[in-house]
């Protein structure tokens, strides 16, 4: 099976902890990696786990953040006291998975499958909206006092090149602290995580989707076409500056 359909393997707790925890400390010798990883733990110092949240979409950067926050969890659980199963599935399931579900005829399949089975995987609550972003976030906030918010940006990302690791929403959103752990990271550092601790993925991205949005417009990065008219996988992609290559104007 390609990576993209690999599941999480190993039921037993002690297994995962460690698992997790060797990967930290393989991404720990790189600067991006170290920085990514010191941003979690810092916002897991400052908050209560039922004050953060994770921006999910199921696209490639917050997959891999995603993975990142499970495995700081574990890295912080392993060092109190209580380590017993209970206390690991509970201190997952207080942080909020935020999934905003695009309408029926713009959204794919393979996105939706995708994150409700890795959500559930890697043991996070995982709450679905139907409406607006900034709408949900009003009434998510309002409702759970969430603070932190966890997010995939990177700064090739539009609007994302100004930002900080800890960045205030913007004037007119409500009011919430965005945390962008891999805000430095490049296209290749990203896949490069992904592939080299075999982490689970959306399948789009074996199909030669390099940047995925909603199926109006996005489509198989070009760069990446076969001869046969078939796609390489999305990591094959040289030029990090046509990350986006795939996305159409309409």
């Amino acid at each position: 099976r390609s990576a993209g359909q690999r599941r999480v393997h190993g039921d037993d707790l002690a297994a995962k902890m460690t698992q997790d925890i060797a990967v930290l400390g393989e991404l720990y010798v790189s600067p991006s990696g170290r920085e990514a990883i010191t941003v979690i733990d810092k916002a897991l110092e400052q908050y209560r786990y039922d004050e953060l949240a994770l921006s999910f979409n199921g696209g490639k950067d917050c997959t891999v953040l995603l993975h990142l926050l499970r495995a700081c969890v574990h890295n912080k659980i392993s060092k109190s006291e209580n380590q017993d199963a209970a206390a690991v599935g509970n201190a997952l399931k207080q942080i909020r998975v935020l999934y905003f579900q695009p309408p029926v005829d713009t959204g794919f399949v393979e996105l939706d499958s995708f994150v409700v089975e890795i959500v559930e995987q890697c043991g996070f609550s995982l709450v679905v909206f139907t409406c607006g972003v900034k709408e949900g976030l009003q009434q998510f906030i309002s409702s759970t006092g969430v603070k932190g918010i966890f997010m995939g940006n990177r700064r090739s990302d539009p609007y994302s090149g100004e930002l900080t690791h800890f960045s205030p929403s913007s004037a007119g959103w409500p009011s919430f602290m965005r945390i962008l752990p891999i805000l430095d990271w490049s296209y290749c550092m990203v896949w490069k995580a992904l592939r080299e601790f075999q982490l689970p993925y959306c399948s789009l991205y074996d199909k030669g989707y390099t940047s995925v949005g909603g199926r109006q417009d996005t489509e198989p990065n070009p760069l990446l076409k076969r001869p046969d008219g078939s796609f390489d996988p999305a990591w094959k992609l040289e030029d990090e500056s046509m990350e986006r290559c795939g996305r159409v104007q309409r």
